[in-house]
């Protein structure tokens, strides 16, 4: 029997999934993120720190948490350089508690990476171009805005 669940194949169902989940959520927010260019190196490290901060999550929260990671990217007050985004100062709990290195297996990585190029080769923000995220019962969960909840986890920008 032929195996029909390939990359392309998972892609093309992930852009379906979004874009009919986009017209009973919210309307979708069109980005840009033709200007970011990831190495191999680059997209595995965004695609391990999603995995290990969104695990046991819905996809959208993770293509929303890939779009907050591009957003961080394009905007000038973070560093354009994916490494110092990822290990910023107590950004994320993963990055800093050192569980970056532990990547995911092979099928976890199709599933990060398929959420990724999906959310870039479409230039789609489900977050309408949020730089933060937390949980709902964060105690800082006051100092930001929120533009979208995914269940418990919120994505926004500093008020």
């Amino acid at each position: 029997m032929k195996n029909i669940f390939n990359t392309k194949t998972i892609s093309l169902f992930l852009a379906f999934v979004i874009i009919l989940s986009f017209t009973y959520i919210q309307p979708v927010c069109a980005a840009d993120y033709s200007n970011i260019t990831l190495t191999e190196e680059e997209t595995e490290l965004i695609a391990s720190l999603v995995y290990h901060e969104t695990k046991g999550e819905p996809l959208l929260s993770k293509m929303c948490f890939y779009a907050m990671i591009l957003n961080r990217l394009k905007n000038e007050n973070f560093p354009n350089d994916v490494r110092k985004v990822v290990y910023d100062c107590g950004a994320f709990d993963s990055a800093m508690k050192g569980k970056l290195s532990r990547l995911p297996s092979r099928e976890e990585m199709k599933t990060e990476l398929g959420a990724l190029t999906t959310v870039i080769k479409n230039n789609v923000d489900p977050t309408c171009g949020a730089l933060f995220t937390m949980k709902k019962d964060d105690p800082c969960l006051w100092e930001i805005m929120v533009l979208f909840t995914v269940e418990d986890r919120v994505f926004g920008i500093v008020t």
